[in-house]
């Protein structure tokens, strides 16, 4: 009769180690916007026997500049076709024996044999440790996307930084530190100072003239906003307008529309809100569309927003304010969008960007209808960042100059929240 057959014991027939592995593929990951899209977890097993004495160590090579040790081990490859893995022992008496075995990692959906899906948690565990240091260009690329993927920021920005300071001169590593830089800026994630080290270190590998622009553009951004250093933030949005003075078409008077903002941002941080609208005024009057179509779409604004933050779309919102204040950046003297901003950042996560936005909001219209929420907020904001000698402060301030509001009465309980704090 037909008998199943199955390997019981590996033997070499000249030596007295004989490496002998199993590698295949478990299951494969989904990685969105990116090119191959796809992670691969391949599970490699140790098979290998010593006739006289013991396996001392099983070393795995990946043939993408990762390795590990281990009898049973899995491995997360960034890349699809034959990767080489070699197997390595070593005995206890010194005596060594390889074997390479190549896994066959194509994209699942071009296959029709199926395949298993991984999860972002297993995926996330076997790929943690990493060493950035000797992945290839590519698998490197695909591992910051990754990371991207899970938004886990500070991975990303680990392979980030990894990419640019090893290849620089690569025509995506600016996109690459830009999004990593926005990963940072993340409310659940803030590290502004990791963000524009990233973004210094592309600017310093660039050689692209649009790039370096659009990264110093970002490095002002950050520098302004998120570290409050208006010098240099200023200077960064002049040598801007500088770059692009030599080039004359529609990308580069978008830019330096920005970059007009950007000037214009320095100011209002600053509490020049004279020189601020001259500069927002002058980005205004570059705008090509029809006022009519302008005036339409200002309107829309607040109701898209409204709807989006009720359907607790928060990214989304505030790609919407990127856009209003882009479109209209006057409006911010007004104080409505810096409000709007600073909610949704709460909202998400009551920290240090909720509470600049707030705070601004106020200062800068200060008889505005949404000043009374807007300092209820600010105020919620201080208490969850632990500063109750700060918040109570501004709670007696909600209590006394918004007397006949709801956020009066909910004062209260604050209030003796603040001062049992304080005790």
């Amino acid at each position: 009769s037909v008998r199943e057959g199955k390997v019981g014991r590996h033997e070499a027939r000249d030596g007295a180690t004989l490496a002998a592995a199993e590698v295949g593929i478990a299951n494969t990951y989904w990685i969105a916007d990116s090119d191959d899209r796809q992670a691969t977890l391949v599970r490699c097993v140790s098979r290998c026997v010593a006739r006289d004495g013991k396996i001392k160590q099983a070393r795995w090579d990946f043939g993408d500049g990762l390795s590990a040790t281990g009898n049973e081990v899995e491995h997360v490859f960034f890349r699809l076709g034959e990767p080489k893995v070699t197997l390595t022992v070593t005995d206890d008496k010194g005596r060594t024996d390889s074997v390479t075995l190549t896994p066959r990692i194509f994209q699942v959906d071009v296959v029709q044999q199926a395949f298993e899906f991984g999860n972002r948690e297993q995926y996330a565990k076997a790929a943690a440790d990493y060493d950035v240091a000797k992945m290839q260009r590519d698998d490197l690329r695909m591992y910051a996307a990754f990371w991207r993927d899970l938004e886990d920021a500070k991975q990303e920005v680990r392979a980030a930084r990894a990419f640019v300071e090893r290849f620089g001169d690569d025509a995506g590593a600016g996109t690459l530190a830009g999004s990593a830089a926005e990963a940072a800026l993340k409310p659940q994630a803030y590290d502004p100072k990791a963000a524009a080290d990233l973004l210094n270190k592309a600017l310093d590998q660039s050689s692209e003239p649009r790039q370096k622009i659009l990264l110093t553009l970002r490095l002002g951004h950050v520098t302004a906003w998120d570290l409050g250093q208006y010098d240099a933030a200023a200077a960064h949005f002049a040598k801007a307008r500088q770059l692009l003075a030599k080039r004359r078409n529609e990308k580069a008077e978008a830019l330096d529309h920005a970059a007009l903002i950007g000037l214009g941002d320095v100011a209002l941080l600053q509490g020049k809100l004279d020189e601020a609208r001259k500069h927002y005024q002058q980005a205004e009057a570059g705008a090509k569309e029809d006022e009519p179509k302008r005036l339409a779409r200002r309107g829309g604004y607040p109701y898209t927003i409204d709807d989006l933050l009720g359907r607790d779309q928060y990214d989304k919102a505030i790609e919407v304010l990127d856009e209003w204040e882009a479109d209209f950046p006057t409006e911010k003297l007004d104080g409505l969008t810096l409000f709007l901003r600073g909610k949704t950042r709460f909202i998400q996560h009551p920290g240090e960007q909720a509470l600049q936005y707030l705070t601004l909001s106020a200062q800068v219209a200060p008889r505005g209808l949404h000043v009374a929420e807007a300092l209820w907020l600010r105020a919620n904001c201080l208490l969850a960042l632990d500063r109750p000698a700060q918040a109570l402060e501004a709670f007696k301030r909600v209590q006394s100059d918004f007397t006949y509001t709801q956020y009066a009465i909910e004062a209260e309980a604050k209030i003796r929240q603040c001062q049992a704090k304080l005790q």
